[in-house]
C-alpha cells in the first residue's frame, strides 16, 4: 500500500466516523461495534506508516492484511 493510498484510506475512514447515526439515545452496542472497527483500522493504518518508515516489510505486510480484513469487515457489516 503506498502513502497515497493510506492517505486515501484516512479520507474514507475520516468520512465514515462523520456519519453518525441518528438516534437520540445511547449508540446500540452493534453501532458501537461497528465504529469501534473504524477506529482499529484507523490505528492499523498508522502502524502500516510506521513499518513503511522503518522500512519493515513484514509488519507492513502484516497490517496492511489486517487493515483490509477490517475494513472489508466494517463494509460488509449487515
Amino acid at each position: 500500500m503506498t502513502l497515497k493510498q493510506i492517505d486515501k484510506e484516512f479520507k474514507v475512514i475520516k468520512s465514515e466516523i462523520y456519519k453518525r447515526p441518528q438516534v437520540e439515545t445511547p449508540y446500540p452496542k452493534e453501532i458501537v461495534s461497528r465504529r469501534e472497527l473504524l477506529l482499529f483500522a484507523q490505528v492499523q493504518l498508522s502502524k502500516i506508516i510506521r513499518a513503511k518508515q522503518s522500512k519493515n516489510i513484514k509488519e507492513e505486510l502484516f497490517y496492511t492484511e489486517l487493515y483490509e480484513t477490517t475494513i472489508r469487515h466494517y463494509f460488509d457489516w449487515n
